[in-house]
């Protein structure tokens, strides 16, 4: 049996990681699916390996292609993200905000301890513009409902930047998604974005081996 060379893999695989595929998807259940993902994204860590920002893009091109209506997409998308960070802020308000050393069982690289530091800090004097621009960011819009629950913020005043931060970024990353999925070299491109993300992800697990 032929065993396929690596370019002719890498291109089948992109290929199945086609967006267009999703166009035969019912859209009820890509949007079920995107909440889901969103939710546990924004309101749980495991959502820190989870590819928060690239599920609005996703649907912006699906909305390109016609598959799904752009206010459908981006109401979804900005009511699961404020969801789940709402979950995530009353969680850590009841038990104890959560730090990621506690939750892994183990010293955090020295790069990821100092950014959490400075989130922390920054919570503090900052709260608000923490909450806006934390939602924006992949990563930090998991931990930062999480310490800024340890702050003097009100869940009221939470509430209502998270929802305006929520729609923000929907609208934002939604409508770049279009754009994106309007330019069929854009759209190859983005089919193939995983690639260069893996080997980083790679490159820094061996790195930190390395130094063990």
């Amino acid at each position: 049996m032929d065993i396929p060379d690596l370019p002719s893999m890498v291109t089948g695989l992109g290929r199945m990681l086609d967006v267009d595929n999703l166009t035969l998807a019912p859209a009820p259940l890509l949007f079920v699916v995107v909440a889901v993902l969103l939710v546990v994204e924004s309101g749980y860590l495991i959502g820190l390996v989870l590819p928060g920002n690239s599920i609005p893009l996703t649907l912006g091109m699906l909305v390109a292609s016609g598959a799904l209506h752009t206010v459908h997409a981006v109401v979804v998308v900005a009511v699961s993200s404020c969801a789940g960070a709402q979950l995530a802020f009353a969680r850590a308000r009841r038990h104890g905000t959560c730090v990621l050393p506690e939750v892994l069982g183990r010293p955090l690289p020295d790069r990821v301890a100092a950014w959490q530091r400075w989130l922390h800090e920054q919570s503090d004097s900052r709260p608000r513009s923490i909450a806006v621009c934390g939602h924006m960011i992949g990563g930090v819009r998991t931990l930062a409902p999480r310490v800024l629950a340890g702050t003097r913020l009100r869940r009221s005043d939470f509430t209502m930047v998270s929802v305006a931060a929520a729609t923000l970024w929907a609208i934002a990353l939604v409508s770049v998604g279009s754009i994106v999925g309007d330019n069929e070299v854009l759209r190859t491109a983005y089919g193939f974005a995983w690639i260069p993300v893996v080997l980083v992800a790679v490159g820094s697990r061996l790195r930190d081996r390395s130094r063990l």
